[in-house]
């Protein structure tokens, strides 16, 4: 696989790899791989486009700058995870972006942003009904623009392998690997969470997937080999099979 130089983009000095359904987008360092991300992204975005946006260590800044792009204006901003709670509780994502701006950002827009948090008290009402807030908005012919960052264990908005998933030790009763929306209960801290599932990624028409530092590494390699055996999968290599197109930005040398 033979990196090219994008003419256009020569000031940030990107490298596109192309490998199926993925486009690996390599820059020299993070600060680079955001600017050009955030320059790209607006792009892609119009009308008719839902931002299903995930928590992740480098994504807010560039959440703030996509949307403040005149010529991007999606059709609604979604979470696409969070830790169950009461509104807006101390460790709840909506804070974060309630905090850093994000929310009045996207409501002097005039974008519908769905939280996922007051939809219900229990974890399975939460997704019956935010999965059913999903589908409508799907169901009108729009296009779903997913926002992931990797972590450095292989994790994607907190969905590890498939095999873990299904160990009872980290799922929940009502759990179901199938549906759009799932619940999953957090190892680290025993909280309830809600996220996007590897069906919905698969489904997206775009998933941009952010993966810069070291540690990542091994997990962008993984992605884009051409063969993998079962022990070395991770939730980010299950989305080399997606039906989109997942765009991954990266500061590593592949």
């Amino acid at each position: 696989m033979e990196a090219t130089a994008l003419p256009l983009q020569h000031q940030w000095n990107i490298r596109l790899q192309q490998n199926g359904c993925i486009e690996l987008h390599q820059c020299d360092n993070f600060t680079h791989g955001v600017e050009y991300a955030s320059w790209l992204i607006p792009q892609q975005i119009n009308r008719h486009a839902i931002m299903m946006i995930c928590r992740g260590q480098h994504l807010l800044p560039m959440y703030k700058t996509i949307l403040a792009a005149g010529n991007s204006e999606p059709c609604a901003v979604m979470m696409g995870d969070e830790v169950m709670g009461d509104a807006f509780h101390l460790e709840s994502y909506e804070l974060e972006y309630l905090e850093n701006g994000l929310i009045d950002m996207i409501s002097r827009r005039g974008i519908p942003f769905y939280r996922i948090l007051s939809r219900s008290p229990s974890l399975q009402g939460t997704l019956r009904q935010y999965s059913s807030t999903l589908r409508g908005l799907l169901d009108a012919n729009r296009s779903l623009h997913i926002f992931v960052e990797i972590d450095s264990d292989g994790s994607v908005a907190g969905l590890r392998s498939l095999q873990e998933l299904e160990n009872p030790n980290v799922s929940i009763p009502g759990w179901h690997f199938g549906q759009e929306i799932v619940g999953l209960i957090d190892a680290s801290t025993s909280r309830q969470r809600v996220s996007i599932s590897h069906k919905l990624m698969h489904q997206a028409d775009h998933v941009w997937v952010f993966a810069f530092g070291e540690d990542r590494n091994w997990v962008v390699r993984r992605m884009i080999e051409p063969q993998l055996s079962l022990h070395e999968a991770c939730a980010a290599t299950l989305l080399r099979d997606c039906r989109g197109v997942v765009h991954l930005f990266t500061d590593q040398v592949i």
